[in-house]
């Protein structure tokens, strides 16, 4: 199977994070086999290994686990990919539905079964939001991928608070002493699955009809993207054919 790859700005956001946090910028490049050109343009691809490689090496030079997640916390999705401008453009269920469909844009992430990446689980007066990726005991994307969720909901609607409780499939990390400060919501690990309890508030937000125009140009744009993706996979999978 072909390398995983993902959107380069999410790399570059996060090098900037790192750099501005005291790491090296040449050094986390030069770990990370990454150039300035390869992370220019926010759609380009690089490997999904490069940007592990560089999280890896600005945690080390920074001295704190917990900089990919703070990262995330204090970012905004939109700055990043045109996946954070459509999901911006609409309700939350819409908008999560939106996430599923443009989610390879943002990274590469086989789900078992060809479900989509979230889902929502309503138990009793519960409300959960699921993380159908394979639980492989590591934390740095799961708790990446909630902080995501509360990041954007802390800023848009501070008045609605989102996240209300994580459960999470892998022990603590070094830095679970964090969490309440930066979560601030009960956290359970070696959970049962990965899921994120919301307020039930949010699936009953409208979807903005005055943004139906910009929410069109968004997605025009990501299905060419999408088409393009699909393109380079079938010219790859020509290419390792013939090497068989």
């Amino acid at each position: 199977m072909s390398d995983q790859t993902m959107a380069a700005g999410f790399a570059s956001a996060f090098l900037d994070y790192a750099v501005a946090e005291g790491a090296p910028r040449a050094g986390l490049l030069a770990t990370a086999e990454l150039s300035e050109d390869a992370l220019g343009d926010q759609d380009a691809r690089i490997p999904v290994s490069a940007y592990q490689a560089l999280i890896a090496a600005g945690i080390e030079a920074v001295g704190d686990t917990s900089l990919l997640l703070r990262h995330v916390l204090e970012t905004r999705l939109e700055t990043m990919s045109i996946v954070g401008q459509i999901v911006h453009a609409s309700s939350f269920p819409h908008s999560l539905g939106q996430l599923n469909r443009y989610a390879r844009l943002m990274a590469d992430v086989p789900i078992p079964g060809r479900q989509d990446r979230f889902g929502i689980a309503r138990e009793g007066g519960t409300v959960w939001l699921i993380d159908h990726r394979p639980c492989d005991g590591s934390w740095m994307a799961t708790e990446a991928s909630f902080a995501r969720f509360i990041s954007e909901f802390r800023r848009s609607a501070p008045e609605h608070p989102f996240e209300q409780a994580v459960e999470v499939t892998y022990a603590p990390p070094p830095h679970a002493n964090r969490y309440p400060d930066l979560f601030r919501v009960p956290v359970t690990f070696r959970a049962a699955r990965n899921a994120l309890r919301i307020n039930p508030i949010w699936l009953d937000e409208p979807f903005d009809g005055g943004k139906e125009y910009v929410f069109g140009v968004f997605t025009r744009h990501a299905d060419r993207l999408l088409e393009e993706l699909a393109t380079q996979d079938t010219v790859r999978a020509a290419v390792e054919t013939r090497m068989l």
